[in-house]
C-alpha cells in the first residue's frame, strides 16, 4: 500500500487504532473465554501491529541517506529490543502483581458458601501455604494439587482451586494489556 501510494501515515494511524481496539477487546479476557473469541480479539490485535512494524522501518529508510542506512535500520532494530525488553519488565510486574492481589479472591470466590469466611480469613491474615511458585504455573501443573499437597483436607476442592487459579491468571494477564492501551493512545496522538 505505500509503494503504491506513497503515503504511510493514515496507514499506521489505522494500523496503531486497531491494535488499540483489539487490546481493548483482550482486556475482557477471563478464563472461560471461548477460543474463537480470544483468536477473533488476536486477529484484529494483530491486524493492527502488522502494519506498523514494517511501515516504521520504511519509514525510517525513507528520513535517512543512503549512506547511513544500516546505522539507521540497526537503530530502530536497537531500540524495538530495548523497548520490548523494558516493556516486558514492566509487563512482568503488573502481571505478577495483579496475579497476587487477585488470587486470594478467587480461590474465596470458588470455594463451598460454609468454607468461605474461614478461607478469607485465614488468606486476609497473609498466611502463607509454602507452596513452590514453580509448582503452580508449569506445564501440566495443578495449582490444587500443589496446595493440596501442604493441605490435604482441601484435596476434594482440586477442581476448584483448579479454576480459582486459571480465573486470577487469565485475569491478570488481561491487566497487562492495559499498558499497551495506553502505549498505544500515545502513539497515536504523538
Amino acid at each position: 500500500i505505500v509503494s503504491r501510494t506513497g503515503r504511510y501515515k493514515l496507514l499506521v494511524l489505522t494500523g496503531i487504532g486497531l491494535m488499540a481496539i483489539g487490546l481493548v477487546l483482550m482486556r475482557q479476557l477471563t478464563a472461560t473465554t471461548e477460543y474463537t473469541t480470544m483468536f477473533l480479539w488476536m486477529f484484529v490485535t494483530g491486524l493492527g501491529i502488522g502494519p506498523t512494524l514494517s511501515v516504521f522501518t520504511i519509514i525510517v529508510q525513507n528520513a535517512v541517506p543512503f549512506s547511513v542506512l544500516g546505522v539507521a535500520t540497526s537503530n530502530l532494530t536497537f531500540f524495538r529490543q530495548i523497548g520490548g525488553t523494558v516493556g516486558l519488565a514492566i509487563a512482568g510486574t503488573v502481571f505478577g502483581n495483579s496475579l497476587l492481589n487477585r488470587l486470594p479472591t478467587e480461590i474465596v470466590a470458588s470455594l463451598p458458601a460454609q468454607l468461605q469466611p474461614q478461607a478469607q480469613q485465614l488468606l486476609g491474615s497473609g498466611a502463607s501455604l509454602n507452596v513452590n511458585p514453580n509448582d503452580l504455573t508449569g506445564v501440566g501443573q495443578s495449582f490444587g494439587a500443589a496446595v493440596a499437597a501442604q493441605v490435604p483436607a482441601l484435596q476434594p476442592l482440586i477442581p476448584n482451586l483448579d479454576a480459582a487459579f486459571h480465573q486470577a491468571m487469565s485475569l491478570s494477564i488481561a491487566d497487562t494489556f492495559a499498558i499497551g492501551i495506553v502505549t498505544a493512545g500515545l502513539a497515536f496522538v504523538s
